[in-house]
């Protein structure tokens, strides 16, 4: 609310349940939308998409902020792996919490910058 943010979910009709640990996957979304308002400037929207691509379900979020530096694309998924200087009070959990939690399912995580600005992180399940 602070910085205006808006988020947007958008879903596949097709789209049906995951197999999954209810409370592991809350807490994968919630990292994911933390890291993206803290990083997205005010008055930015932030769209989380699940569909059905390729006999897996995908769960995108974009956001329009700072994307990430070339550094910490490099150590992304480390516990502690924050980008080129510590700008912030982030701890650089968020990424490595998702990716364990993600290996524990069997699914996958990636990373891209946005060439218009920011990053989508993808789920796959």
């Amino acid at each position: 609310n602070k910085k205006n943010i808006q988020v947007e979910f958008q879903k596949d009709a097709e789209l049906s349940s995951i197999n999954a640990d209810l409370r592991l996957i809350q807490i994968c979304f919630e990292c994911l939308i933390d890291n993206a308002v803290k990083y997205s400037h005010a008055n930015s929207i932030i769209v989380v998409n699940a569909y059905f691509d390729k006999n897996q379900t995908v769960v995108e979020f974009i956001d329009s902020g700072v994307g990430f530096s070339d550094t910490a694309l490099k150590k992304i998924f480390s516990f502690f792996g924050v980008g080129d200087k510590h700008i912030d009070q982030n701890t650089g959990l968020n990424l490595a919490i998702v990716k364990l939690i993600m290996n524990v399912h069997r699914g996958d995580i990636k990373v891209t910058n946005n060439k218009s600005g920011g990053a989508t992180v993808k789920l796959f399940f």
